[in-house]
């Protein structure tokens, strides 16, 4: 069987795609398929993959619907039958030896759920080196560490093992015109292992002012404050899905709350900036969860023995010079429970304000229900208030009848 299948979802990509499929050709670790599939486009990128078919490794599947980037790459995982797989964009270049070392990694331990390198950013943004640090430990670690320090979607460009035959981890759907669903994917990666890093920059990722995630940034701030703090509930719910410890359960409702003000190394162009924009956050990120997992005072939570992520990341916020503070004793924690708090309050405040318009609705309709009951009512008294009338109308016209009849009938009798 071959080892690994690298999946290329491809739209509107003529000018850089031979590039991409030719750094992909050239890997030094052969045991390869390329799937590549084809949103559809409006320029020549199918001739470009079709050149390419000379390939045996290389299958083009056209795709006659729109799709979406999401979509597309979901198209793509479907069809993964290897044991390893990866995600390669369009308009991206790897280095001859990418996928071996990526591979050597995520092989060397069945605990590693991806294995990726660093990236280098060419294109509309220049140069750039991005890293992104392991994600290691165990579940509560990992997901603790993902919500507070991750958000650049490195690993999303990495080597996936697949468990069993019949896993396919799919780029989740939903979100707010898929805001950030490559990061969110990485969550759904670190609940299945450990992410891992090649110390060695073998990626080439190009910035294309006319891609997608390109746009995110220009989006109005109210949207992207929103977008981020819905991104981070969706989060919050996958989390809290796998995680059954109560306390740890706390730990995960406080590290993405965190997440969504900006406290941690997770925070992009997304996260709020002003305090009010860290509260419509926190209102978002409350409403969408309601009361899926209520906080307890926040210096209990920092005291847990897991919640040393939490810790390290307020520590970081409050202390940019890094220095060493006392978490357990330090004004910081007062602030941020005394903010969980307020939020809490204003959570509740805005339920008692929504069960009072229902309690308001339905009194509005049993007062119709009653008021329709009343015009049924006087619309059947008036039916039979028609219906006597009528009736005595029948009767007059026999009784005038028989006024012009009567006297004519005497007469003949009386003669």
């Amino acid at each position: 069987m071959t080892a690994v299948t690298v999946c290329v979802p491809v739209f509107n990509a003529e000018a850089f795609l031979a590039e991409t499929l030719d750094s992909i050709a050239s890997q030094s670790f052969a045991d390869i398929k390329v799937l590549i599939s084809l949103d559809r486009s409006e320029d020549d990128s199918e001739a470009v993959c079709r050149r390419h078919l000379v390939d045996p490794r290389f299958e083009l599947i056209v795709q006659r619907e729109r799709l979406g980037w999401v979509g597309n790459v979901n198209a793509l995982i479907e069809r993964v039958d290897t044991p390893y797989f990866c995600i390669t964009p369009h308009d991206d270049l790897l280095a001859p030896q990418y996928l071996a070392e990526v591979h050597a990694l995520v092989a060397s331990d069945p605990a590693i759920s991806c294995a990726y390198s660093d990236i280098e950013t060419f294109g509309a943004i220049g140069c750039a080196r991005i890293i992104q640090p392991d994600i290691r430990g165990v579940l509560i670690e990992r997901v603790t560490d993902f919500l507070l320090n991750h958000y650049n979607a490195v690993a999303f460009r990495g080597m996936v093992r697949r468990r069993s035959q019949d896993e396919r981890p799919y780029v989740p759907t939903g979100l707010r015109r898929d805001f950030g669903a490559d990061a969110v994917w990485m969550l759904h990666l670190a609940l299945r292992g450990e992410l891992r890093r090649v110390p060695s920059t073998l990626y080439a990722k190009r910035y294309d002012t006319n891609s997608v995630h390109a746009a995110w940034p220009n989006w109005p701030r109210k949207e992207l404050v929103a977008a981020w703090a819905e991104q981070a509930a969706i989060c919050a719910r996958i989390a809290l899905d796998q995680v059954g410890d109560p306390r740890d359960r706390e730990i995960v409702l406080a590290a993405a709350l965190m997440r969504v003000a900006g406290v941690g190394d997770a925070g992009s162009f997304a996260a709020p900036r002003e305090p009010i924009e860290i509260a419509a956050a926190t209102a978002i990120f409350c409403d969408m969860l309601g009361d899926v997992a209520p906080l307890r005072e926040m210096q209990s939570i920092l005291a847990l023995p897991n919640a040393h992520w939490l810790r390290n990341a307020i520590a970081k916020s409050a202390s940019p010079a890094g220095s060493a503070i006392d978490i357990r004793s330090a004004e910081q924690t007062d602030v941020i429970a005394a903010a969980v708090e307020a939020q809490k309050t204003e959570l509740a405040q805005l339920r008692a304000t929504y069960a009072s318009h229902e309690e308001g609705i339905v009194f509005l309709r049993d007062e119709c229900a009653v008021r329709d009951a009343r015009i049924a009512a006087l619309q059947a008294q008036a039916k039979a208030q028609a219906d006597t009338i009528a009736e005595l109308q029948r009767k007059l016209r026999r009784f005038s009848g028989a006024r012009r009849f009567l006297p004519g009938w005497l007469a003949k009798r009386m003669n």
